[in-house]
């Protein structure tokens, strides 16, 4: 964030529940949090803007991308993992990111949608996005694992820069 917001705003907002936010009523699906930061991008008057969303967070930024086409510029995922029927089985637990079907959602965006897959747990259910990518694709990253943006920030930075011009 430090290096990205030398010339451009860069929010990082905790979804409901989590970090310092109040924790929700009742559990969020996907689309509640989407529509959460859709609704402070109006707060902070941001007119458009570009979205980068880590692994639950990269269903987020797909869902704002649907719910607000014309604001939402561009999408970066980190990992866009479609998972099959019996897999969502074994993850249940973590129902929002879990209930959110990528495979849906990825064909009707229009915004354009980089996904980075680095190599960790979600590497081969991110390939698979690669069918449903209606406006985007895939940047392969096997070199790279978690916590990549710490690693390699500077790269980070310059791959995003470079995609959302």
């Amino acid at each position: 964030m430090k290096v990205a917001g030398r010339d451009r705003l860069v929010v990082a907002p905790d979804t409901p529940g989590f970090g310092m936010s109040d924790t929700p009523a009742a559990a969020p699906g996907i689309p509640d949090y989407a529509r959460v930061m859709g609704e402070l991008a109006d707060a902070l008057k941001i007119a458009e803007f570009d979205v980068v969303g880590i692994h639950t967070g990269s269903a987020i930024a797909a869902d704002l991308g649907l719910q607000r086409p014309q604001q939402v510029q561009h999408i970066i995922m980190v990992a866009a993992p479609v998972f099959y029927a019996e897999e969502l089985v074994q993850f249940r637990e973590f129902q929002a990111a879990f209930n959110y079907h990528l495979a849906n959602t990825l064909p009707r965006l229009r915004p354009p949608v980089l996904i980075f897959n680095a190599n960790d747990a979600l590497t081969q259910p991110t390939r698979r996005a690669a069918s449903y990518l209606a406006n985007g694709r895939i940047l392969e990253l096997p070199e790279w694992g978690a916590g990549f943006f710490e690693v390699h920030t500077n790269e980070v930075v310059g791959l995003v820069r470079e995609f959302t011009g």
